[in-house]
């Protein structure tokens, strides 16, 4: 949260919740380089690593439906 931060770096309130929303919206501007759908191939591949994770079984590709 902002005041642990904030305690933390020895910052002023203002100054996190400024820097806070630079970070948010550079985040923002390359979201299309940081999140993108699966394509081809890709998908069995990160589908096979969600699995190997261990949380996330039965995933189905192309659906909501979640097990």
């Amino acid at each position: 949260d902002i005041m642990s931060i904030y305690f933390r770096f020895e910052v002023s309130e203002g100054s996190v919740i400024l820097y806070v929303n630079r970070v948010m919206k550079a985040i923002k501007n390359k979201k299309s380089e940081f999140i993108q759908w699966p394509k081809d191939n890709n998908q069995s591949i990160i589908h096979t690593g969600f699995q190997n994770i261990g949380e996330f079984q039965n995933v189905r590709w192309n659906s909501f439906y979640f097990n």
